[in-house]
């Protein structure tokens, strides 16, 4: 019975979470920041003020696990690439793609996450983690393709940590996600990592 009554609540937990990040994420794109109230959440996701506030302390503190939720849908998305039975330099191409493309679907958020200093302040160590996570893939991919000589023989973990500055770099220098096209910088980034790894396309 304790059993059951546990596996109810967790299941309870992450649908008020999943509830949440979706009510977030709405009021985030139609409002933006000052729009982002903790008893519009509570309303929108049919609890108390007070049962948020159990689960998140203030509005910064949700906003990171927006931040949070969307690098684990990032990871979901990208480690099923890894694992699929693209050869080696489709999957690189590929990725390349869906981070560019992940990025495009949800600027209106990342502008915001960037925009609340706070978030800024408390993602630090979590970058650095992610980072870390996103450039292994990059080197299990890289290091199959020149295993299976689809690629020269390149160092693959810094050709994994060049490809990792170069998409930091893109989105450093377009400060102002609005204007941006993540797309378009995809493209590019593939035509350049193509000639040098000599991918044809």
């Amino acid at each position: 019975m304790g059993n059951f009554n546990k596996t109810k609540r967790d299941l309870m937990e992450n649908v008020f979470k999943s509830t949440t990040f979706e009510a977030t994420v709405r009021i985030l794109k139609e409002e933006g920041l000052h729009g982002l109230q903790m008893h519009r959440i509570a309303t929108e996701t049919g609890v108390s003020t007070g049962t948020l506030y159990n689960y998140f302390k203030d509005k910064q503190d949700l906003l990171f696990f927006v931040h949070e939720n969307l690098c684990e849908d990032f990871f979901s998305v990208i480690e099923k690439t890894e694992v699929s039975d693209l050869k080696p330099d489709k999957k690189i191409i590929h990725l390349i793609r869906q981070i560019f493309g992940f990025i495009a679907a949800n600027k209106d958020i990342f502008e915001f996450l960037d925009l609340s200093n706070v978030v800024k302040k408390k993602i630090g160590n979590f970058k650095v983690k992610h980072r870390k996570q996103l450039v292994d893939l990059f080197g299990r991919v890289l290091q199959e393709g020149v295993d299976q000589i689809f690629f020269p023989r390149i160092d693959p973990h810094k050709a994994a940590d060049l490809l990792h500055a170069c998409i930091l770099g893109i989105f450093k220098a377009n400060t102002e996600f609005k204007e941006s096209q993540p797309e378009l910088d995809g493209e590019e980034l593939i035509k350049m990592f193509s000639v040098y790894l000599g991918i044809a396309e």
